[in-house]
């Protein structure tokens, strides 16, 4: 007699999607750009939550609660060109020395290393932008806008979200 196999579906992370960065200063609000336009073509499936980070610092430590994955969005000079996209795990954010994620009032790495410390670090992944300008401006320059909209399509491909009009 054969047995029977039972296979459960994979649970679904509960995933949030943070968007980090001020937008009164160009590229370097490109996270909160990014969520900004998420919020208005996607309904988000239950366990996906978008949230404007702004400039958060120690706060985000609060926001990751009950979440099993962390997707940042944020403005990282890394010293490619404009429009760069970076894909980087806690591991990546902790070791390359040479990337300078946006300023904030406090580090992305002192954030990560404090919530670890509490034991409130969900998986994480941050998606930066390579600037172009951070002077005051509201708009983000065309490289930046560009990047932002393939990260969008990433993350909808990724997520396996659709537009909803």
């Amino acid at each position: 007699m054969a047995s029977a196999t039972y296979t459960s579906r994979p649970s679904i992370k509960k995933t949030l999607i943070a968007g980090i960065g001020n937008i009164l200063l160009g590229d370097e609000g490109v996270g909160v750009r990014v969520i900004e336009e998420m919020e208005r073509r996607f309904t988000l499936p239950a366990g996906l939550s978008l949230l404007d980070g702004g400039t958060a610092g120690y706060a985000l430590i609060d926001y990751m609660k009950g979440f099993d994955r962390l997707i940042l969005i944020d403005a990282v000079r890394g010293g490619k060109k404009p429009g760069t996209i970076y894909r980087l795990n806690a591991d990546d954010i902790q070791q390359r020395k040479d990337l300078q994620l946006s300023g904030h009032q406090i580090s992305l790495p002192d954030v990560l290393l404090l919530a670890g410390k509490l034991d409130k670090l969900p998986e994480i992944l941050l998606i930066g932008i390579e600037p172009r300008d951070m002077d005051y401006d509201l708009e983000l320059s065309r490289d930046v806008k560009d990047a932002a909209g393939k990260v969008i399509e990433l993350l909808a491909q990724e997520l396996n979200i659709s537009p909803s009009r």
